[in-house]
C-alpha cells in the first residue's frame, strides 16, 4: 500500500541504478481524506512490521523443535538430558502454538481472551487485522483501532515468553548437552546458514 503522492521508483541490476518518477493518484471514486488514508496506511504498515516480527518468531520456533527432536534421539539412555529436552519440547510449543487463529472473519473483530496468546496466533489475528484494515478506503475503525493495540500488547507478552525460553531454557538444555558432548540447540542468527 502507499497514500497518495509523488515516489521515485529504483531498480539496480549487477550494480547499475535506473529510476524513475512515479504518481500515485487517488481513485476519483473514492472520496477519503488523505489524512484518514495516512491513518489505514500508519496503521497497516505497523501490522505488517508485527506480522513480519512474528513469522521470523514462528520459524526460529519451528526449527527449534526439529533440533529438539534430533537431539532426543541422541540423549537415549541420558535420563537428565531426555527429561530436559522433553520439557524444552513442550515449553516451545506452548508458546509456538499450533496454528490456532485470531478468530477474525466476516463476523467481527476478535481480541485476545485471558489465557496466554500463542506466536501462531498472535501472527495470523494481526495478518488478519491488516487485511481489513487495508480493504476499505478510509480511516481505521474505532473497533480496529483497539483490537490492534490489544493484539499488540498480547503479542508484546508472548514475545517476552519467547525470549525468556531461548535465554533461560535454551541455555539450560545447552549445558546438559555439552557435558554429553552433544551439539547445542541454536535458534535465529546462531544457526548457519546452507
Amino acid at each position: 500500500m502507499a497514500v497518495p503522492g509523488r515516489y521515485t521508483v529504483k531498480l539496480t541490476v549487477a550494480g547499475k541504478t535506473l529510476s524513475a518518477p512515479l504518481l500515485v493518484k487517488m481513485d476519483p471514486r473514492v472520496k477519503t481524506s488523505g489524512a484518514d488514508l495516512q491513518q489505514q496506511f500508519q496503521l497497516a504498515s505497523k501490522l505488517a512490521a508485527h506480522v513480519g516480527e512474528f513469522s521470523a518468531a514462528v520459524t526460529q520456533a519451528d526449527d527449534l523443535q526439529k533440533q529438539i527432536i534430533a537431539q532426543t534421539k541422541e540423549a537415549v539412555g541420558k535420563t537428565e538430558l531426555a527429561a530436559a529436552l522433553a520439557d524444552l519440547e513442550k515449553k516451545v510449543g506452548t508458546v509456538e502454538g499450533a496454528g490456532a487463529g485470531g478468530g477474525f472473519g466476516f463476523f467481527g473483530f476478535a481480541v485476545p481472551g485471558n489465557e496466554p496468546t500463542t506466536l501462531r496466533q498472535v501472527q495470523t489475528a494481526m495478518g488478519a487485522l491488516m487485511g481489513i484494515i487495508e480493504s476499505a478506503d478510509g480511516a481505521p475503525s474505532a473497533d480496529a483501532a483497539a483490537a490492534s493495540e490489544k493484539w499488540e500488547a498480547a503479542g508484546k507478552a508472548t514475545l517476552a515468553r519467547w525470549e525468556e525460553i531461548q535465554t533461560k531454557e535454551l541455555g539450560r538444555v545447552n549445558s546438559l548437552l555439552q557435558k554429553a558432548q552433544l551439539p547445542v540447540l541454536k535458534t535465529g542468527e546462531e544457526r548457519p546458514r546452507p
